[in-house]
């Protein structure tokens, strides 16, 4: 998942399909973030399930707060419950690490890259 706060759009794969989308952040609240409904491309794919909670994990975001990181954040929904955290990765290092989210997905953790 990419965020590019300049323009306000988001963009990534979301396990099978591209999507892309905007976000509104809320001028009087920094930690507050929505991002909208996303246009996807339409590949069929065996397992949907990851895709579609994904989807629908990014529909109910609306706030970030700090990870234990500088490199981490956590999305959280409107009663800071954590729906997504996501980590900077390093592209060099991305193959290997997507071979690792794979792996994790096979016992259901999610990986977002």
């Amino acid at each position: 998942m990419e965020f590019d706060m300049k323009d306000n759009k988001v963009h990534g794969n979301a396990g099978c399909n591209i999507f892309n989308s905007t976000v509104v952040l809320d001028d009087q609240d920094i930690s507050s973030i929505t991002i909208n409904p996303a246009a996807t491309t339409m590949m069929a794919c065996p397992d949907m399930e990851i895709e579609d909670a994904i989807l629908k994990a990014m529909g109910n975001v609306k706030g970030v707060k700090a990870g234990q990181s500088e490199n981490e954040m956590l999305l959280v929904d409107a009663d800071g419950n954590v729906l997504m955290v996501l980590s900077k990765t390093n592209w060099i290092e991305m193959k290997k690490y997507m071979y690792l989210c794979l792996a994790a997905l096979s016992i259901g953790i999610f990986c977002f890259l």
